[in-house]
């Protein structure tokens, strides 16, 4: 079997209508739950799913566009085939979902601006407070947000535990988990298990992580 190395590796300086569209002959995407290929592997994999070929006939081409399918398979069944996969592929939507409420309260408030935690570390540096409403949301969001993406990068890199510390939005280890564990349980839940009776009960959570919570503050102190 001959390898067509096109097929296979992209540089996105020479293949720029690749790079256009894609930017890979092959990726799966956490943040929409979806495997993606090149339009000529989509191409190469429809020859065969049409019919337009016996197994005996399938081109060598057509081997390697499934072989970058297979890859991406795999990593699809990393995310959702696992119960941490799972997790960190639900963190992009709850992350939007828990501040969904919030930023619309926001938005209505004042002007509609981005980054909102630009927002938020301006009226900080102003002498805002709580006090004010659109100032203890535009916290909220940010704290939230980063909450979970603290959480992701905790799990992904525990190697970078060092940075994350550091982090001015890091509360502690147990807060984050806390925080990302509990609103993927919840809403899970409430969409097929409202019992509980297969989700875990998040109520049951709630003195272990205050312990995780009191202990990090003890070691700050």
């Amino acid at each position: 079997m001959s390898l067509d190395y096109n097929l296979i590796y992209t540089d996105p300086i020479l293949n720029s209508e690749l790079h256009a569209v894609l930017n890979a002959h092959g990726l799966y995407n956490t943040e929409q739950f979806v495997l993606r290929l090149s339009p000529r592997n989509h191409e190469l994999i429809e020859e065969v799913t049409n019919g337009k070929f016996t197994s005996s006939e399938v081109s060598n081409e057509a081997i390697q566009a499934y072989s970058t399918y297979l890859h991406e398979t795999i990593h699809w069944w990393q995310h959702i085939g696992s119960n941490i996969g799972f997790v960190l592929s639900l963190c992009y939507p709850n992350q939007t979902y828990s501040n969904a409420d919030s930023i619309r309260e926001w938005v209505t408030i004042g002007k509609a601006e981005k980054s909102i935690r630009t927002s938020a570390l301006s009226g900080e540096l102003s002498g805002k407070t709580h006090a004010d409403r659109r100032q203890a949301l535009a916290n909220s969001i940010t704290n939230n947000a980063l909450d979970f993406e603290l959480f992701r990068a905790w799990v992904l890199n525990p190697n970078s535990r060092e940075s994350i510390y550091k982090d001015p939005y890091f509360e502690s280890q147990g807060h984050c988990f806390h925080v990302a564990y509990s609103a993927i349980a919840s809403h899970v839940g409430d969409i097929i298990d409202d019992a509980p009776s297969q989700v875990p009960d998040i109520a049951m959570w709630a003195g272990g992580f205050a312990s995780l919570k009191v202990a990090q503050e003890r070691v700050k102190r």
